[in-house]
């Protein structure tokens, strides 16, 4: 009964008010399936991220969004980073508005990532970027919407690298021409939503892609 009401109460809740009350209920609170799927919350410090991240291997889904105040004050670079590295069972990951991460290759670490948003992450290297997400084995859904680090080759080389993706979100990135949104679409035949910023071309170009 104490599992299944733990089930319904989101995990930053148990975290402050229920794991600390006694051993039988934070027993219960270490429970793999408890942490599949967690939202992180933004005044967290270091003390409770290390907390968290003793679980990593065992969430499916984790968002870890928007500049991390204290938490960032108080860790080294590469912290947050080598924390996400032990997500190895990670099959979505969003880390939007996060100005904290500046290197991925804590996706190398995580072979079941299908879905990841980084929506203005600016703060990440490109080149090493796309090195990473070039590893995601089956990427489904990939939004670097306001990324503007990105280059247009860097887009169409990451998004040639694979035929599995089903949306793709690179609005204001680097503008695409016709030919490079035709390549992309070409290579992922069931891309069911493309969004991107056009760069500048003949019109009856675009009417015709998008005819």
């Amino acid at each position: 009964m104490l599992v299944k009401i733990f089930m319904l109460i989101p995990l930053p809740d148990l975290i402050r008010g229920i794991s600390p009350l006694c051993r039988r209920l934070r027993d219960i609170f270490h429970l793999p399936f408890l942490w599949r799927h967690f939202k992180y919350d933004l005044f967290y410090n270091k003390s409770r991220f290390d907390h968290i991240f003793e679980h990593a291997e065992y969430f499916h889904s984790l968002q870890f969004t928007y500049d991390m105040g204290k938490l960032k004050m108080e860790m080294t670079t590469g912290y947050i980073e080598e924390g996400l590295s032990r997500c190895t069972q990670l099959l979505e990951l969003d880390i939007s508005y996060n100005l904290s991460i500046r290197n991925l290759n804590f996706i190398l670490k995580m072979p079941k990532l299908g879905i990841l948003n980084m929506e203005y992450c600016c703060n990440v290297d490109p080149v090493t970027a796309v090195t990473a997400l070039k590893t995601m084995q089956k990427p489904r859904r990939v939004i670097l919407s306001l990324c503007e680090q990105f280059s247009e080759d860097q887009l169409c080389g990451l998004f040639l690298s694979s035929s599995s993706y089903e949306h793709i979100d690179v609005e204001k990135c680097s503008c695409l021409s016709v030919k490079s949104v035709r390549s992309v679409l070409a290579a992922n035949p069931n891309t069911k939503s493309l969004m991107f910023s056009p760069s500048w071309g003949p019109p009856p170009r675009w009417m015709k892609l998008i005819g």
